[in-house]
């Protein structure tokens, strides 16, 4: 169970992560980010940094560990303990520097597992991702310095 105070603003600000520059390649896994607590991933954007020819080519967000899916629009949870697509965005053909945006995930986070980027079938396209996070209170989080 998480420590310290809820009402702390570690538990109500939303923070930015800014991922690596996914690497080109057909469904090439780049970009990795790990958290040292639990947490929920709320949006996420994609930069186009370099255009690639594929149309309809998809950018996968997968969580490498255990994760729970389902706190919006729906009464059922899933969790997961392997590997989790947890948004997908279609990148297509556009132009370096275009915005995409993730739909909001809600996913949580379980602390030992990897955040990562999956091209799809492009051999040439790069983004660089923007996610939105927020410390879950299941987290194990001991609080501010000298506590």
């Amino acid at each position: 169970m998480a420590q310290g105070n809820y009402d702390h603003p570690s538990y109500l600000t939303r923070q930015n992560v800014d991922m690596d520059v996914s690497v080109a390649g057909s469904v090439a896994v780049s970009a990795n980010v790990a958290f040292p607590y639990n947490v929920r991933l709320r949006k996420a954007v994609d930069c186009v940094r370099v255009a690639g020819p594929a149309a309809g080519t998809l950018r996968r967000l997968l969580y490498i560990g255990t994760s729970v899916q389902g706190f919006t629009g729906t009464t059922a949870l899933t969790t997961t303990t392997t590997t989790a697509t947890l948004g997908s965005l279609t990148v297509g053909t556009s132009a370096a520097n275009t915005v995409g945006t993730y739909a909001d995930m809600d996913a949580l986070l379980y602390v030992g597992g990897v955040l990562a980027i999956q091209n799809g079938t492009d051999t040439t396209g790069t983004g660089k991702t923007m996610l939105e996070i927020y410390l879950d209170p299941s987290a194990t989080w001991t609080g501010p310095p000298g506590n």
